[in-house]
């Protein structure tokens, strides 16, 4: 890659020779993919690179942060350290730590463990103790590994924090462990609030209950970044002058005698972060005396063209924020110059994810390096395990293959997929929201075949046409087309609703088995007795549940004016549930679902029925036909299908 410009290092601002005895970088991956634990390497989450790692160190960093989760080093509480990631992690610190420099281990985990505090009744603080216990052992005769006690505790008790922290410390010095001990503070680890109670009581009253300036080894630790929230996620630096976000937590060092680590600083990559970020450590390398040493957030194989990364590319190249850091690395370093290049997306040629970044990024793995997936061009995203990922709110997210209908990479019905997901029989005794029908065998849920049960076709052998590539598998209609057609989204793309096999377009005589075979799991009568989660009415006969057919009882035509249903079925916009709405009367209106599959239009008043002693029903949904006309069930009446309906019905078939 050509390099868009060398900073040289006599360009930049003159700064003192007096630095901090320790200054680098957090090596940020290792925790990623916290949805999934303890997840697929290279997947789901990756270590560093040792490689780059080298790089930022020739350059004068001497310590590095290596992220990692609790839950990965140790999938049971109180279990053994698991074999593959302590291995790799350890491959890394030895490596880091060969070469001089510190590294310092992190779990990444909030002071909890799969989401449970640390000191609650699932994760006891004994638990947390035993897990430093293990940690110590295996790293406690290198003096260059320290132990960072854990990420950002928040939402906590800050006494029962420091307990935990001093249980902590004193399991670790029980082995024999001299290494230095990072503790962090309550509240996000904020250097700026180090002094507030606004979380409850404040880090510095606390720590002093637990901790004193006779414990060997042991530096309290903050965090701090410069935007408005102090989150670091905003691109402008606001808090200014920004070293006055550490002078309260300082003149608290200084006052107890005690040492201090900033683990975390980082900012985008503008002038007046520049600013803020040489006040900041200008700051803190006058109060070296206190302040052993400050990290730079952040680091990492999949870190990409994140605003904060300073991760190096193949060219030993950096983003700018390097040479902003360069004239306050200790080293040693015997380059004078830090080569960056411009931070921008290197996208993947395919669409195959492999892991997520810490920013909600995609990642593959393509010509044997990581590379971003370009969400934009790769609507429907699929990973190594055939999941299928997409991009709503800023942010990456798995999409649900059952609720979506991705049921099959292509248009025919693979059997490992029918083993997988469907039951052997047709007893319902659920629905799902998506208006899937689900069973229970072998002791597990399963959903079951609609086309196979005979629950969306008008017999009981699949049409051909169903599996044309033209048309969907299911019935669930996203949108119409001019020509009054109805579409859906399926597999990744838009695919046509076939009206014959969903009972969409009925024009040939239907039976009384039919009858019986769409009440099948339906009540026969219309006698509610409960409602259902997703909107569904059930009855009690023959001593069991069943489903109220609100299509056949007439129940939705009941609920039009209190739900403030449109009285057409022209769609202008979707809901979060799923809900399709129209606009009339210079209102929004919700469209009624059920009978707009019809087709159905306004119900003429005239009802030819009524001659012969019937009402005319007020949806469309036959089900039988004799030289009269075509019948529905409404109420538990018989009541006859509107002209209208047919009609439109007979044209759309011609």
């Amino acid at each position: 890659m050509k390099l868009s410009k060398t900073l040289l290092l006599a360009a930049l601002t003159f700064v003192s020779a007096e630095k901090l005895q320790y200054f680098g970088a957090n090596e940020s991956s290792g925790e990623f993919g916290e949805d999934d634990f303890p997840g697929v390497y290279n997947r789901n989450y990756v270590y560093p690179d040792i490689e780059k790692i080298e790089v930022l160190r020739e350059q004068g960093m001497n310590a590095f942060r290596v992220c990692n989760r609790w839950e990965r080093l140790q999938h049971e509480l109180y279990g053994e350290l698991n074999e593959f990631d302590i291995t790799e992690i350890k491959k890394i610190i030895d490596t880091i730590t060969a070469k001089g420099a510190i590294a310092v281990i992190d779990p990444h985990n909030y002071a909890r463990y799969n989401n449970k505090l640390i000191g609650s009744k699932e994760v006891p603080i004994e638990a947390f103790v035993d897990f430093w216990i293990r940690l110590a052992e295996v790293f406690k005769d290198n003096e260059n590994v320290w132990f960072g006690l854990v990420n950002e505790p928040h939402d906590i008790n800050t006494n029962d924090w420091f307990m935990a922290a001093r249980a902590a410390v004193d399991g670790i010095r029980s082995t024999g462990a001299k290494n230095t001990i990072l503790v962090p503070g309550n509240g996000w680890t904020g250097a700026w609030n180090w002094c507030q109670s606004y979380y409850g009581e404040s880090n510095a009253d606390v720590a002093l209950r637990y901790f004193s300036s006779e414990d060997e080894n042991i530096l309290f630790e903050v965090h701090q970044y410069f935007d408005s929230d102090y989150s670091g996620y905003n691109s402008q630096c606001v808090q200014r002058p920004c070293q006055n976000l550490f002078k309260e937590y300082i003149e608290w060092l200084k006052a107890n005698n005690l040492k201090g680590w900033v683990g975390e600083i980082g900012s985008f990559f503008n002038d007046e972060c520049h600013q803020c970020i040489q006040e900041a450590i200008e700051y803190l390398q006058e109060n070296r005396e206190y302040i052993v040493g400050a990290l730079w957030w952040a680091a990492g194989p999949w870190w990409g063209s994140n605003g904060l990364s300073i991760e190096p590319n193949d060219e030993k190249a950096f983003p700018g924020q390097m040479a902003w850091l360069k004239p306050y690395l200790p080293g040693p370093s015997e380059l004078t110059e830090v080569p960056t290049f411009i931070n921008k997306k290197v996208y993947c040629e395919g669409c195959n994810v492999t892991g997520t970044g810490g920013d909600g990024s995609l990642w593959g793995w393509e010509n044997e390096k990581a590379c971003e997936i370009n969400v934009v061009l790769c609507e429907l995203a699929t990973g190594d395990d055939g999941s299928y990922w997409g991009w709503e709110n800023g942010t990456s997210c798995k999409i649900d293959k059952i609720a979506c209908g991705f049921i099959s990479e292509d248009d025919n019905i693979d059997d490992s997929i029918l083993d997988n997901s469907y039951c052997g029989g047709c007893d319902v005794t659920a629905t799902g929201d998506d208006g899937s029908y689900w069973g229970w065998e072998n002791g597990k849920s399963c959903e079951i075949d609609k086309i196979a049960c005979g629950f969306i076709s008008e017999d009981d052998n699949i049409n051909d046409t169903f599996f044309d590539t033209n048309y969907c598998r299911g019935c669930d209609i996203t949108a119409t087309g001019a020509d009054g057609s109805y579409w859906s989204w399926e597999n990744g793309k838009s695919c046509e609703i076939d009206k014959v096999m969903c009972g969409l377009n009925k024009n040939e005589s239907i039976e009384n088995d039919y009858i019986d075979n769409i009440n099948s799991h339906y009540c026969k009568g219309c006698t509610v007795t409960s409602t259902g989660g997703d909107g569904s009415l059930w009855g009690w006969e023959s001593k069991g549940s069943c489903e109220i057919n609100k299509k056949l009882c007439g129940l939705d035509s009941n609920e039009v004016e209190s739900n403030n249903y449109c009285i057409g079925c022209d769609i202008t916009a979707t809901g979060e549930d799923g809900s399709l709405w129209g606009w009339e009367n210079q209102m929004s209106c919700k469209i009624d679902i059920m009978l707009c599959k019809t087709g159905r239009g306004a119900v003429s008043s005239n009802c030819k029925f009524e001659a012969l002693g019937y009402k005319c029903c007020s949806h469309c949904y036959s089900i039988y036909q004799n030289d009269d006309g075509f019948w529905g069930i409404e109420n538990n009446e018989w009541c006859g299908i509107p002209d209208e309906c047919n009609l439109k019905k007979s044209n759309e078939v011609s």
